[in-house]
């Protein structure tokens, strides 16, 4: 049942959300609980109450003019560790790839340190941030990338989805915000 439901999200419009719509107030995303942030000061995030592939999830959604104009959903870090990291990676690449088509390129960084290492799990690299894999795709609508990457916090999957409409409105916004608060401050 539950991956049934997680299939319908990535199979309709991104995630399930309504991107067309002005949202007079914070959008209801099924089976994610609001936890912190608003439409004006970007992001409204949200913390999943299921696992996707056992991975935890949380997405956060970027406004501009009340619509929707960049979700970005992360999954992880709890539900993947160093073992196990590119085979979960592989099955989200594998539905993003029914859902938008192949990929239009992927590509993988790794930081010269990597070669002295000695490592018993593929993925701890990774978890040392000296290995990112991104994948990107490009629809008539929207740009999106995929990256498995880590931190101290653990590793990650996440996914961004921009509109590819909203984005430069998104951008200007952000950048008069910053600079009315840094006038205000000076």
């Amino acid at each position: 049942m539950i991956k049934y439901l997680i299939l319908s999200l990535f199979l309709s419009s991104p995630l399930g959300i309504n991107w067309k719509d002005q949202h007079s107030l914070i959008p209801v995303i099924p089976d994610y609980n609001y936890y912190y942030g608003d439409m004006y000061w970007n992001p409204v995030t949200y913390l999943g109450t299921r696992t996707f592939l056992g991975l935890e999830t949380e997405i956060q959604l970027y406004f501009n003019n009340k619509k929707i104009s960049k979700v970005l959903l992360i999954l992880g870090p709890k539900g993947m560790n160093e073992y196990d990291c590119k085979r979960k990676y592989k099955k989200v690449i594998a539905f993003m790839n029914k859902k938008y088509g192949h990929y239009q390129h992927l590509e993988e960084m790794k930081e010269v340190e990597i070669d002295d290492l000695v490592f018993s799990a593929k993925c701890y690299p990774m978890l040392l941030g000296l290995h990112t894999i991104k994948t990107h795709w490009n629809t008539t609508e929207y740009m999106i990338e995929a990256s498995l990457f880590g931190d101290s916090g653990g590793l990650y999957i996440e996914i961004i989805y921009i509109n590819k409409n909203r984005i430069k409105n998104h951008t200007k916004k952000e950048n008069k915000k910053i600079l009315e608060k840094l006038s205000k401050e000076l």
